[in-house]
């Protein structure tokens, strides 16, 4: 077995290396299907930059780590993160809509201090002040907003972290501990922290307690903070032991469930075809031969034509595995697609999950490894490859990864945390778990590890970071909730998991809706023209003694139809053919 830690230096030499190599990046940018020309497109930072032709077609080199923004009149700009497998960006641009606060037939009523404190979590755009919670949208002050997650550790107080933000960079003086919101003024700004009115600047705060900070400047400001707040501005501090935990459910005094589904029930509308029934016609042919001979004779002449298509090569292997139950033919093929496209961790973690399905655990494992030396800085090259030591209880290996990617991730036992690092602290806590308990080790460590018990826990992971989808989960009450993926709805989302380097997400289910659940799935494209494999895995008791667990590989191409997955209780489950 290869030893990855030994090579992990020269692995970081050779990314640092490619990262820096430029390539051609071509594609087609449409709007609602039709061609859009003339979309600038540039790399940021640089000059280069092209637009599009009367087709919407395009072409622009790039480097690894680079980001590619596409803007047009009336349209959202698109930013896209150029990674090591990125040639093909076809790009799908929407209107800029404005709302209107207003309309003529009926005139909206401002909303209540109340209904802006329900919608505080999921709206980046409040801040809450001594006076009340502010929109960024409705204020008639200058206002720039930064989340706590987003601020860049640097120093040891929020000031020194400002420094390196673009949000506010250029647009406030931060000198001595103090800030000044007019650039150029020498007159200090004051502090709402929390709702209380400070002069000074409260230095102590930690950048880990902050939810979110905005910067108030201009005559608006004077109605409500008075002529000192015109001079130096108001730099508004919400902090996460000040913003939450206030909010209750109607009637109860439990905190208000921001996830629960509201206004939302299931008509029952999916396409039941199961994925990937709209084969391609070489698929076709060969699943039309009538003998294994005949299927192998057309599979030697198709090579000519798709055998540079790993998705073909390794939908050819499950026929021969599937349907002629040749276990060695599939397996040369699936050997081919490992030499042929070596380079290539998104084809690697195709292949690795249809090995899992097969209960290889082996091969599985081999190609973690690969994929960790060719994306050594990607937070799921480490996840991978520990749960897959994990897998074939190799713990202490796995516990090194475990622990190399909390020290480096700077991730601790305290701090709430969320996408690949929340992943990551569950998986390590329940393999310690896991592996004192086969082993029968009694360790004062093991003791003080937080056993996290759910009785399901769903992982939805994707090799392909480019995919977007929407996965609806309609609950035993016959209400839905949609979990979006897209560069339209949660392109931030998509930005982060690309900049971190991740695809996956965990879901967590307790015992408080009984009964049978489904989980439904629209594919929306992955800005190319090859498939999406997409892994889901069910545990059931996850965290416990009795933790079991299903996985299943979906070939995710026909796109925009809800198409039913997965079907559960708190005993079973039953995946979609």
């Amino acid at each position: 077995m290869k030893n990855v830690f030994l090579i992990y230096a020269f692995s970081l030499v050779f990314f640092s290396l490619n990262a820096q190599m430029s390539k051609k990046i071509s594609g087609k940018v449409t709007d609602m299907g039709t061609p859009l020309p003339n979309v600038k497109i540039n790399i940021k930072g640089q000059q280069e930059n092209t637009r599009t032709d009367e087709k919407g077609r395009y072409m622009i080199r790039a480097s690894v780590g680079d980001w590619v923004l596409y803007t047009h009149p009336g349209m959202k700009e698109v930013n896209i993160l150029v990674e090591d497998v990125t040639s093909v960006l076809n790009i799908e641009m929407y209107a800029d809509i404005v709302e209107l606060d207003e309309i003529i037939v009926e005139k909206r009523k401002p909303r209540t201090n109340k209904e802006l404190e329900l919608e505080y979590a999921t709206n980046k755009n409040l801040v809450k002040t001594t006076y009340g919670i502010l929109d960024k949208n409705r204020v008639s002050t200058q206002m720039q907003i930064i989340e706590g997650k987003d601020l860049i550790p640097f120093g040891t107080s929020f000031l020194q972290a400002l420094t390196l933000q673009p949000n506010f960079f250029g647009r406030v003086d931060i000198v001595n501990d103090r800030v000044y919101a007019r650039r150029g003024d020498r007159i200090p700004a004051i502090y709402d922290l929390d709702g209380m009115v400070l002069t000074d600047a409260p230095v102590h705060l930690g950048i880990d307690d902050i939810d979110r900070i905005a910067i108030l400047s201009g005559m608006g400001v004077v109605a409500k903070y008075g002529l000192r707040a015109n001079t130096g501005g108001i730099v508004v501090i919400n902090t996460k032991s000040g913003s939450g935990g206030s909010v209750t459910e109607p009637g109860t005094d439990k905190p208000y469930d921001y996830a629960k589904l509201r206004n939302n029930i299931y008509n029952g509308q999916v396409d039941n075809a199961r994925f990937g029934q709209s084969v391609s016609k070489p698929i076709k042919e060969l699943l039309s031969a009538t003998t294994e001979e005949k299927a192998l004779q057309t599979f030697k002449d198709q090579m000519k034509l798709y055998g540079s298509s790993p998705y073909y090569l390794m939908q050819v292997s499950d026929i021969f595995y599937e349907k002629w139950h040749n276990k060695n033919e599939s397996d040369k093929i699936l050997n081919m697609v490992n030499e042929r496209f070596a380079n290539n961790a998104v084809v690697l973690k195709a292949l690795a999950y249809t090995y899992e399905e097969r209960g290889d655990l082996n091969s599985a494992l081999e190609l973690y490894e690969e994929i960790f030396i060719l994306r050594p800085s990607y937070a799921q090259s480490y996840r991978d490859l520990a749960n897959a030591y994990v897998e074939r209880g190799e713990y202490k290996k796995a516990m090194n990864l475990y622990a190399r990617y909390h020290t480096s991730r700077k991730t601790d036992t305290i701090t709430k945390l969320s996408g690949i690092d929340s992943m990551m602290r569950t998986e390590t806590n329940n393999a310690i778990r896991t592996w004192a308990e086969r082993v029968n080790r009694k360790n004062t460590d093991v003791e003080e590890v937080e056993r996290d018990f759910w009785p399901i826990r769903i992982v939805l992971e994707w090799n392909d970071s480019e995919a977007e989808f929407d996965v609806q989960f309609v609950n035993p009450e016959n209400r839905y909730f949609v979990w979006s993926h897209s560069m339209f709805k949660t392109p931030e989302r998509i930005n982060g998991e690309k900049t971190k380097g991740y695809s996956s997400e965990q879901f967590l289910i307790d015992e408080s809706l009984p009964g049978k659940w489904d989980i439904n799935v629209k594919y929306l494209g992955n800005k190319g023209f090859e498939p999406t494999y997409f892994k889901m895995t069910v545990y059931y008791d996850y965290g416990m003694p009795s933790q079991r667990q299903n996985s299943k590989v979906f070939k995710l191409h026909e796109k925009n139809l809800y198409k039913k997955i997965l079907s559960f209780n708190q005993s079973a489950l039953a995946f979609t053919d």
